[in-house]
C-alpha cells in the first residue's frame, strides 16, 4: 500500500507540474499581448488575421515569421529599427521579449522554441 502512496504522490506532483507549466505560458502570451497592445498595436496588427492600423507597418505575426527568433529577440532587447522615422526606438527587458515571443508564437501557430535561431543558408525564411 505504501508504494502505492508513493507513485500516487509522483504522479500527482508531476500532474500539477505540468499544469503550472502550461498556466505560466498562457500567462505569458496575454503578458505579450498587453505589451504589444500597449507599445505596437497602434501602428502593428498584433492579431492572427487582422490589418495594421498604419499601411506601412507590417503586421507583427509576419515579422514573427520573417525573422529568425535570434534576430527578434536582438532587435527588441536594443529596440526595433525602422526605415521610416515615427517608430519610436522601444526597448523591451528579457521577460517582456519572451512574452510578445510566446504570444506571437500563439497567433502564428509556431512556438518560439521551434523556430529557427539564426538564418539557415540557403532558405528563405516563410
Amino acid at each position: 500500500m505504501r508504494g502505492f502512496r508513493i507513485r500516487f504522490a509522483v504522479a500527482s506532483l508531476a500532474l500539477l507540474t505540468l499544469g503550472t507549466g502550461a498556466a505560466a505560458a498562457e500567462d505569458s502570451a496575454v503578458d505579450g499581448k498587453a505589451i504589444l497592445e500597449k507599445n505596437c498595436a497602434r501602428c502593428h496588427a498584433i492579431g492572427a488575421a487582422d490589418e495594421s492600423p498604419l499601411e506601412k507597418a507590417p503586421p507583427l505575426r509576419k515579422i514573427y515569421l520573417t525573422y529568425p527568433i535570434e534576430q527578434l529577440e536582438g532587435g527588441f532587447a536594443e529596440g526595433m529599427g525602422s526605415r521610416h522615422l515615427d517608430m519610436p526606438q522601444i526597448q523591451f527587458s528579457t521577460e517582456q521579449i519572451d512574452a510578445i515571443l510566446e504570444y506571437l508564437g500563439g497567433v502564428t501557430g509556431f512556438d518560439p522554441s521551434t523556430r529557427p535561431r539564426t538564418e539557415i543558408p540557403g532558405e528563405t525564411p516563410p
